[in-house]
C-alpha cells in the first residue's frame, strides 16, 4: 500500500514517512509562494519609488511676503455681516479672517501658552509683545470694525450691550462674557497659527 503526499504526490511505504514529509512539503511550497509574492511586492515597491523620485524631482519654493501687524486689509464688508450674524463668535471668526485665512496675513502667533508673550511681525521681523495687550487691541479692533453693522442687526447690538456691561462690571461672574470673548481670541490665535 502506497501513501501519497497531498502537496507533491510523491508515494511513500508507510504513514509515517508521508506525515514526515508532508509537514516539510508543505512549508517548503508555503515559502515558494512567499518568494514569489516577496519578489513581486519588492518590483513594484521599486517601480513606486522610481515613480516618487520622478514627481519630487523639481521641489517648489514659495516665497510669501507676510504684511505687517496693523496693515493687514479689513475683511468685506459682507464678510463682516455674515459674522455678526452669530454675535457669540463673531470677534473671534473675525480675527480668524483677518490673521490667518491667507498665508500672507499670518502675522501674529503666540509661541508659548503659559506665558504672557505673543509675537506680532513689524517691519519683516517678529517682535515680543505682551499677549494680553495684543488679545485686547484685536478684541477692540474687531468691536470697531463689526460695529459698523450694528443698527443691520439686532443680535449685534444687543450682544454689543451685554459685552460693553461686562467688560466695566467689577464683579468677576460679570465680566465671564467679555473674559470669554478675550479667551476665544487667544484660543483662535494658537489653533491657526
Amino acid at each position: 500500500m502506497a501513501f501519497a503526499c497531498l502537496h507533491c504526490g510523491k508515494s511513500y511505504g508507510s504513514s509515517n514517512a508521508k506525515t514526515n514529509h508532508q509537514r516539510v512539503c508543505g512549508l517548503e511550497l508555503a515559502l515558494a509562494n512567499e518568494r514569489e509574492e516577496n519578489a513581486s511586492l519588492r518590483e513594484e515597491l521599486k517601480q513606486l519609488r522610481q515613480e516618487l523620485v520622478k514627481a519630487n524631482a523639481r521641489p517648489t519654493v514659495q516665497h510669501i511676503n507676510i504684511i505687517s501687524f496693523g496693515s493687514t486689509p479689513e475683511i468685506t464688508e459682507t464678510m463682516g455681516l455674515r459674522l455678526v450674524q452669530q454675535p457669540t463668535t463673531a470677534i473671534a471668526e473675525y480675527v480668524r479672517h483677518k490673521h490667518f485665512v491667507k498665508p500672507e496675513t499670518k502675522n501674529i502667533r503666540i509661541p508659548n501658552k503659559a506665558k504672557n508673550i505673543a509675537q506680532v511681525v513689524k517691519d519683516k521681523k517678529w517682535q515680543d509683545v505682551t499677549k494680553c495687550a495684543l488679545v485686547e487691541e484685536l478684541f477692540d479692533n474687531a468691536l470697531n470694525m463689526l460695529d459698523v453693522h450694528i443698527d443691520k442687526v439686532e443680535s449685534w447690538d444687543r450682544f454689543r450691550d451685554r459685552l460693553d456691561v461686562s467688560k466695566v462690571a467689577p464683579e468677576r461672574q460679570t465680566r465671564k462674557l467679555y473674559q470669554e470673548q478675550l479667551q476665544s481670541i487667544e484660543h483662535t490665535i494658537i489653533n491657526n497659527q
